[in-house]
């Protein structure tokens, strides 16, 4: 089971978030380059392990070097002490135990030698250069994705805002105060702390006071083997983030010693980066100094083409406006002004084949852009009056998509009456009938199915396909091969 946040409602930033895609970019590349260049190492150090791990499993009656008791399993360290293996005499339990002694002194110096190690911050010997180089590494693969992940939902946002010297410090003060919140309980510990998750707990607590009713989109796969299998569901911040601090302070103060995961120091992240985004708030830095330089650095310069054609139209040169929006279109195939008025002139012109050309793509923007209710209105302002099967069928996944099924499927039910003719009339009714089905209307899915089966155009290769959905029903229709 995997539940990953993949977005957020109006992922929309006015401008480059650079900082956030430079942290993004270096821990992958660290990662990697760690993973790739410390493999042969890493293969070593395990095969030591093992070797002194069947040694110790050997040699019971051993003390375990205090360089090698944290590395041995607790389920080693008890059947060692209630072993019954009888001890030699001290001579050779001397030496063996200087033999014992030797693989761990040659493992502490391989564990030293780790990437983890020489560039983790751990607590009993403090650096504050690792304070910061601990920022970019991660313990495994899903440390990294899991990390990024939260980052790439929150971050952009935040440093949009903000602006990037602000959401820096946010950033790298809020790792060192995450780092400190978990050496305060840890003092003494000899386990390296590594990744990004403190300094990622800033940025979610100043999202949480910023962003507050904004939805994070999730994905929750309950079967790894079958990632297709999947739900997607929206939550707002000021649901989910309080919900996930609430169980670092659960987890802080149930687990003992150190464990796996830094709670303190997602705490200490969370409770910093709330403080800088109330002292953002509180002093109106965002809007006395930030929205200045955004307003000056995003002020829109329309196309002059686009300047013609709106002036071409007003005054009914329908043709001239046309020619300077499709020059615009060319060059710029995804201007959302552009594509609009071509909508509207294919509509004035009554031009079916340019409306259906330029609609679907003025959809794609919008839903790419995450401008749903434009997108909305565009489709009811489309779907019922002209006859545009390329963009209904758009229209349709959007309405999918966006989990508004009914609506999906009156829009397939427009699909089918514009495509009659065609493989493509054979799969609107099968998707029509898949549809229905999932909104536990049998009968019409039937209907559905049945007529794609006995449809002029259902080819060899597509029929077997469904006669397996109408089975499933419980009929099937007699295509006479």
């Amino acid at each position: 089971m995997l539940l990953l946040p993949i977005g957020r409602d109006d992922a929309v930033v006015q401008r480059h978030a650079w900082i956030s895609y430079a942290i993004l970019t270096l821990n992958i590349v660290v990662f990697i380059g760690v993973n790739v260049g410390d493999h042969s190492r890493m293969q070593r150090l395990e095969s030591d392990w093992n070797v002194a791990m069947k040694y110790i499993a050997r040699h019971p009656y051993l003390q375990i070097p205090d360089s090698l008791d944290s590395y041995v399993p607790p389920d080693l360290k008890r059947a060692a002490s209630e072993s019954r293996v009888p001890v030699p005499d001290s001579a050779t339990v001397a030496e063996e135990q200087s033999h014992l002694d030797e693989m761990a002194s040659q493992f502490a110096d391989e564990v030293a030698a780790t990437p983890i190690m020489r560039l983790g911050y751990v607590p009993a010997h403090p650096s504050y250069v690792k304070l910061f180089t601990s920022m970019f590494m991660h313990s495994g693969f899903m440390h990294l994705v899991g990390n990024m992940l939260f980052f790439f939902v929150t971050g952009p946002f935040i440093e949009d805002v903000f602006g990037r010297p602000i959401f820096a410090f946010l950033y790298f003060a809020g790792g060192v105060v995450a780092t400190y919140s978990h050496v305060w309980k840890h003092a003494s510990s000899t386990v390296p702390v590594v990744g990004a998750s403190g300094a990622i707990a800033a940025v979610m607590g100043a999202y949480l006071i910023r962003f507050a009713r904004s939805k994070l989109e999730f994905i929750w796969i309950p079967i790894l083997l079958r990632p297709t299998w999947n739900v997607r569901f929206h939550v707002p911040a000021f649901v989910v983030l309080p919900l996930w601090f609430g169980e670092q302070l659960l987890m802080a103060n149930v687990t003992q010693g150190d464990g796996g995961v830094a709670f303190e120091a997602h705490i200490g992240g969370f409770v910093f980066g709330m403080l800088v985004a109330f002292f953002v708030k509180g002093f109106s830095i965002e809007e006395k100094y930030v929205a200045p330089v955004i307003e000056k650095q995003t002020t829109f310069k329309a196309d002059p083409r686009l300047e013609r054609a709106f002036a071409a139209k007003s005054v009914g040169n329908l043709d001239g406006a046309r020619k300077e929006i499709l020059s615009l279109l060319h060059d710029d195939p995804k201007n959302v002004d552009a594509l609009r008025v071509a909508v509207d002139l294919a509509v004035e012109t009554e031009d079916v084949k340019m409306l259906d050309n330029v609609a679907p793509r003025l959809l794609a923007v919008y839903s790419d852009t995450q401008q749903n209710d434009a997108a909305r209105e565009l489709i009811d302002e489309l779907w019922r009056e002209h006859a545009v099967p390329r963009f209904i069928g758009r229209a349709a996944a959007f309405a999918e998509k966006s989990g508004d099924r009914v609506w999906a499927i009156s829009l397939i039910e427009r699909l089918c009456q514009l495509e009659t003719l065609g493989p493509a009339a054979v799969g609107s009714l099968v998707k029509l009938g898949t549809l229905r089905r999932a909104n536990g209307d049998m009968s019409g899915a039937r209907d559905a199915f049945v007529k794609a089966r006995s449809h002029p155009d259902c080819s060899m290769e597509v029929a077997p396909a469904i006669d397996a959905k109408l089975q499933q029903l419980g009929g099937v229709a007699d295509r006479g091969w």
